[in-house]
């Protein structure tokens, strides 16, 4: 009886164990400083790995199996400047929530010339039109009238 007590105890610990999570998971929020809007699009990577993640319409992002230990993210989204935040801390089966606000830059470039054409065609004209002489409808290799309006 205390052989199977003692079996069964150790196959729960080790049930327990192989169930037991290795990882944990970082999520949070990207805005704007200045307004508080969220940010789609941008993008949340751990420094030194292939791990990250780019934020959805409300400037939500998670990642997900982080393996516990202390790392710093990277946030970056075109027109604002790069945000570093440093010790983040992730522990097994728990996620920590980092929250990010990024200040916009100026991005200067060089003078922009845009330069319009007007198509050859009128494109309001609901019909065709062709001017024609008399000495140009003689010229026509045609018998009648009707065969001239033909060759429009």
């Amino acid at each position: 009886m205390k052989a199977l007590k003692y079996a069964l105890t150790i196959l729960l610990l080790y049930t327990f164990s192989v169930f037991a999570g290795t990882t944990g998971k970082i999520n949070g929020v990207v805005k704007d400083s200045e307004t508080g809007e969220p940010l789609a699009g941008a993008n949340v990577v751990i420094e030194g790995t292939t791990m990250g993640a780019s934020t959805d319409v409300d400037g939500f992002y998670t990642i997900l199996n982080v393996p516990p230990g202390t790392y710093t993210l990277r946030v970056i989204y075109v027109g604002y400047n790069d945000a570093l935040i440093k010790n983040v801390r992730v522990d097994v089966d728990l996620t920590t929530r980092i929250d990010i606000k990024l200040k916009s830059k100026v991005l200067s470039s060089e003078e922009v010339v845009v330069v319009a054409q007007r198509p050859v065609v009128q494109k309001d004209i609901a019909h065709s039109q062709l001017s024609l002489q008399a000495k140009n409808i003689q010229a026509l290799p045609v018998g009648t009238v009707v065969q001239a309006i033909g060759l429009q």
